[in-house]
């Protein structure tokens, strides 16, 4: 669990609350290296959570993804909230996997801080006009149907482990 958010949800008490993961940490090969997962539980939440939200706004996360599966638009931050921080939106959005962005348009890009109530507004109230290629992007990352993706991912595991 993380504290970074402690300001705003003592601050929006009874507008924002935390759901907490229940994610699971192991330790690979006995070193002290420890990976993260997601539970079985974390997933309900998560199909929950976009179930019951109209739009999700993040900094280049694959929940875009999450949400174009219900036909749901994302808006991506696009700017550096923090003046001089060493932590550069850009960076983000030059990860490999946003190369698949190219000549589509996805998402929709919230571009200053005075955008924000803009956007969200305009997406809740015309979802469709915000990342109308939002489908397309995630058949260029997720293999279809989506229904064989679980079966596969778990037939890959169990054959890399044996």
């Amino acid at each position: 669990m993380s504290d970074r958010f402690d300001i705003v949800l003592k601050k929006y008490k009874d507008f924002v609350f935390s759901i907490d993961p229940d994610w699971k940490t192991g330790k690979v090969n006995g070193d002290s290296f420890a990976t993260i997962y997601p539970t079985i539980n974390d997933n309900r939440l998560l199909v929950n959570t976009v179930k019951h939200s109209d739009l999700v706004i993040n900094l280049g996360s694959t929940m875009a993804h999450d949400f174009a599966v219900l036909n749901k638009p994302c808006l991506y931050l696009n700017y550096n909230p923090v003046k001089d921080s060493i932590f550069k939106v850009e960076d983000v959005f030059n990860f490999e996997h946003f190369k698949s962005l190219k000549d589509i348009n996805a998402v929709g890009w919230i571009n200053n801080k005075k955008d924000i109530s803009t956007k969200i507004i305009q997406a809740i109230n015309n979802p469709e006009s915000i990342g109308e290629d939002r489908k397309l992007w995630m058949k260029r990352i997720v293999l279809h149907p989506l229904k064989d993706n679980a079966t596969l991912l778990a037939n890959t595991i169990i054959s890399e482990i044996h």
